[in-house]
C-alpha cells in the first residue's frame, strides 16, 4: 500500500475542493467557441474525402498545438463530448494544483488555509472568465488546450522558484507543447525569477546552467513533435501577400491590435495590474520568497507592453501571432494568486484587525464583482491607518462568510448556469441539423449557414441582423454533418496557419454577410452551386424545422 502523506491529502484536498467550486461557478458546455478547430480534429475530419479540397478542415493538421494533434481522429461526434468534460475537469484541477503549489512559498500550507485559498481562486473575480485588455482564457465554461497551459505555466513558474529549473524547464516543454506561444511567454518570467535568485545567491550560474541543461531533455522530448508539425506548413516564416493587421482588425483584434481596444477594457486590466501589484509587492515585504509572485507578475506585463508595440514595428504574422496581448491571463493568474494569498494570510493569521476587518473585506472585493477591485487595491495601502478598537470587535469575518457562502457565490453560480443552460440548448440544436445533414444529403454536399457577429466588419450597405442569432451554436454543426459548410466567421481564425486561406475566407464572408434575406441567400447558393441553406423560416419549403432554425435545399 502507497502510504500519502498528511500534507499531500491536504494539499489534494484543497484542489479537488477548489475544483469542485470552479466547475459549480463557471459551469460546462461542449462545443463552444474555439471548439470549432478541436472537434474536426477529434473526429479527424481531414482525413474523410469530401474535405480533401476544404480549405479549412485541410489547415487543421497545422494547428500549432501538440494537444491536439496527438488526439487526432480518435474521438468522432458524440465520442469528444465526455472526452472534452473530462479534460475540462482535469485542467481545472491540475490549475487548482498550480495555484496551491505556488500559494505554499508564500506561506499556505495547512489545510485550513489551503481550503480557504482554494474557495478564495474559485469565485475570484481576477481568475474566472476572460483576461481584460486581451481575452486570454482564465476559468471558462468550455474546454480548449490554452486554459490547461494556464495550470503549467504556474506549476513552471512554481519550480522556478524553488530554483528546480531542471522541472521548470519540463513544465515549460509541456507548455509549448499545449500552445507554442504560450510556451514564448513563460520564458519571460521564468528568465527574471532566474535573475532574481542569482541576484540573491540563492542559486550560482553553474547551479542554474546545469539544471537548465538537464532539463533541456524533457523539453526538447515535449516540443520536438509540435516544431516539426509547425516546420512543415509550407506557409511557415514566408511573408503574406494580404494586409494582415488589417486581417487581424477584421477578424479578431482582441488579442492583438490595442488600438482596437475599448477604454474600459484597458482600464479593467490597470485595475487587476494595481491590485495584484499592490498584493505581490505587500507579500513580497513579509515573505521574500514571495518575491517570485510579483517578478512573474512584471514578466506578463512586459510581454503585454510588447505587444502594444509590436503591430507598430512589423506586420510579419510569425511576430503577430505571438498573441502578446493575450499576455494579460498571466497578469490576471498571478494578480489572484498575490491577491487571494494576502487574503488568506490575515484571515488566518494573529493580527484581529486583520482576521476580523482587513481579510474579509478583501475577501468581498475580490470575490463579489470585478467593480469592487479598487478596494483590493486601497486596502493594503491604508491597513495601517489607527482605527477606534470597537471596529475592530465587530465580527465582519462571520458577515462576510455568509454574504459570500449563502448569497454571493450562489447567485454566480445559478446565474452561469441559466447562461450555459441557452447555449447548452443552440449546440443540441446544431447537432441535430448536423446529424439531419449527414443522414439526408451526399457526402460532398456544401451548406450555407448563418453567419455570426464579425468583430469588425467593413461597411457594407445591408446587413441582415437575423444571422447572428441563428448562428449560435453553430461550431459543431460540420462535425457531425460530416459536410462542408461554405464560410463561417470563427473559421477565420485558420488564415493564422494557413495564409492562403484569407482570399477565400474573406471574400465570401463579406459576399454573405452582404446579402440582405433570406431571398437573397438562396439566389447567391443556387449561383455558386451551394446545396442547402439554413436560415431562419421563412416560408413552407423548408425540409428539417427546430427552435426557429429552418434547412432548405436549394433547387439548380
Amino acid at each position: 500500500m502507497v502510504r500519502v502523506s498528511t500534507n499531500t491529502r491536504d494539499f489534494l484536498a484543497a484542489a479537488a475542493l477548489g475544483t469542485v467550486l470552479s466547475m459549480a461557478l463557471t459551469g460546462y458546455v461542449t462545443g463552444l467557441w474555439n471548439n470549432l478547430f478541436h472537434l474536426p480534429i477529434l473526429a479527424g475530419l481531414p482525413n474523410l474525402p469530401q474535405f480533401a479540397r476544404d480549405p479549412f478542415i485541410q489547415s487543421l493538421p497545422h494547428y500549432a498545438s501538440g494537444f491536439w494533434l496527438m488526439l487526432a481522429g480518435v474521438a468522432p461526434g458524440d465520442a469528444a463530448f465526455p472526452l472534452l468534460a473530462a479534460f475540462a475537469v482535469a485542467s481545472r484541477f491540475l490549475t487548482m494544483v498550480g495555484f496551491l503549489a505556488c500559494a505554499d512559498i508564500i506561506g499556505i500550507r495547512d489545510l485550513r488555509s489551503r481550503l480557504l485559498f482554494a474557495a478564495l481562486i474559485a469565485f475570484s473575480t481576477m481568475a474566472n472568465g476572460y483576461a481584460a485588455a486581451g481575452a486570454g482564457g482564465l476559468f471558462i465554461s468550455y474546454f480548449t488546450h490554452s486554459e490547461l497551459a494556464n495550470a503549467t505555466i504556474l506549476l513552471a513558474i512554481w519550480s522556478a522558484a524553488r530554483g528546480r529549473f531542471t522541472a521548470a524547464m519540463a513544465f515549460e516543454g509541456a507548455t509549448c507543447f499545449l500552445n507554442a506561444f504560450m510556451g514564448v511567454w513563460a520564458a519571460v518570467p521564468l528568465i527574471l525569477i532566474a535573475a532574481l535568485l542569482i541576484a540573491r545567491r540563492e542559486i550560482g550560474w553553474p547551479v542554474l546552467l546545469r539544471r537548465i541543461t538537464i532539463g533541456l531533455i524533457p523539453f526538447a522530448l515535449l516540443t520536438a513533435p509540435l516544431i516539426q508539425v509547425i516546420l512543415s506548413n509550407p506557409a511557415f516564416g514566408k511573408p503574406v501577400d494580404f494586409d494582415f493587421v488589417r486581417f487581424l482588425s477584421e477578424f479578431f483584434p482582441d488579442h492583438f491590435l490595442v488600438s482596437e481596444l475599448k477604454p474600459k477594457a484597458l482600464v479593467a486590466l490597470a485595475i487587476v495590474a494595481a491590485t495584484g501589484g499592490t498584493a505581490a509587492f505587500t507579500l513580497a515585504r513579509r515573505e521574500p520568497r514571495a518575491a517570485f509572485c510579483l517578478v512573474a507578475l512584471s514578466g506578463f506585463a512586459l510581454l503585454w507592453l510588447a505587444g502594444t508595440i509590436l503591430p507598430l514595428l512589423t506586420s510579419r504574422p510569425v511576430f503577430l501571432s505571438l498573441h502578446l496581448l493575450r499576455a494579460s491571463v498571466g497578469i490576471h493568474l498571478f494578480g489572484a494568486l498575490a491577491a487571494a494569498s494576502l487574503t488568506v494570510l490575515w484571515a488566518q493569521g494573529a493580527d484581529r484587525q486583520d482576521r476580523r476587518l482587513w481579510g474579509p473585506l478583501m475577501a468581498i472585493a475580490l470575490d463579489s464583482s470585478r467593480f469592487l477591485l479598487p478596494l483590493a487595491i486601497v486596502i493594503p495601502l491604508t491597513r495601517r491607518i489607527g482605527l477606534p478598537g470597537w471596529i475592530a470587535r465587530l465580527r465582519l469575518d462571520i458577515a462576510a462568510a455568509i454574504l459570500l457562502v449563502a448569497i454571493v457565490w450562489p447567485v454566480q453560480i445559478v446565474m452561469q448556469a441559466r447562461v450555459n443552460g441557452g447555449m447548452r440548448s443552440n449546440v443540441a440544436v446544431w447537432r441535430a441539423l448536423g446529424l439531419w445533414a449527414q443522414t439526408h444529403s451526399a457526402p460532398d454536399a456544401v451548406f450555407l449557414i448563418p453567419i455570426a457577429n464579425v468583430r469588425n466588419p467593413p461597411a457594407m450597405p445591408v446587413q441582415d441582423q437575423s444571422q447572428p442569432p441563428l448562428s449560435a451554436g453553430y461550431e459543431v454543426f460540420e462535425t457531425f454533418a460530416q459536410r462542408r459548410i461554405w464560410v463561417d466567421a470563427g473559421g477565420g481564425g485558420a488564415v493564422m496557419w494557413a495564409p492562403a486561406y484569407h482570399p477565400i475566407w474573406r471574400q465570401r464572408l463579406l459576399e454573405v454577410l452582404a446579402l440582405p434575406d433570406h431571398g437573397a441567400r438562396m439566389a447567391y447558393a443556387r449561383a455558386h452551386r451551394i446545396d442547402f441553406v439554413i436560415d431562419g423560416c421563412e416560408d413552407g419549403r423548408a425540409v428539417a424545422r427546430l427552435s426557429g432554425r429552418c434547412l432548405y435545399p436549394v433547387a439548380r
